[in-house]
């Protein structure tokens, strides 16, 4: 049953957090690889056990991002298939096909306004007119 307080925009939003939050933690992942491999060759003749242990440190962490971001893709997929299934259950007797379109490729797809205004065939303005007027039958037609 849908939660009163949450917004249609909130809801079909969710896709592109945790693509966002995706990308966050693959940078984390390339900066910890990079302080890793640089800190695993020691040039210097003497030998420092403190720079085993942040290595290892390190890999620990590198591993538990690399589990978090496997754990959101499948989050990702599984949103991808409920969203797009609420998304084609939307009924506007004028504008069903352009509504689903215009929130399947920025929900679902991720696109940017001039990425669907260009492929729509719609200025930027007519697309977030639009968009505003999708979100509102959404929300008034479609149980999420």
């Amino acid at each position: 049953m849908r939660d009163e307080k949450r917004e249609p925009k909130e809801y079909l939003g969710q896709i592109y957090k945790i693509d966002n939050y995706i990308k966050f933690l693959e940078g984390e992942i390339l900066e910890l690889t990079t302080m890793a491999e640089g800190g695993a060759i020691n040039y210097d003749e003497r030998v420092q056990t403190s720079g085993r242990a942040s290595t290892e440190s390190i890999m620990c962490s590198i591993v538990d991002r690399k589990s978090l971001v496997y754990d959101m893709l499948n989050k990702k997929l599984r949103l991808k298939d409920e969203i797009s299934s609420k998304i084609y259950e939307l009924y506007d007797k004028d504008n069903t096909q352009v509504y689903q379109a215009i929130l399947f490729a920025r929900y679902v797809a991720c696109l940017r306004w001039d990425e669907i205004s260009n492929k729509l065939g719609y200025s930027i303005r007519r697309v977030h007119d639009l968009h505003g007027r999708a979100l509102k039958s959404f929300g008034e037609k479609v149980d999420y």
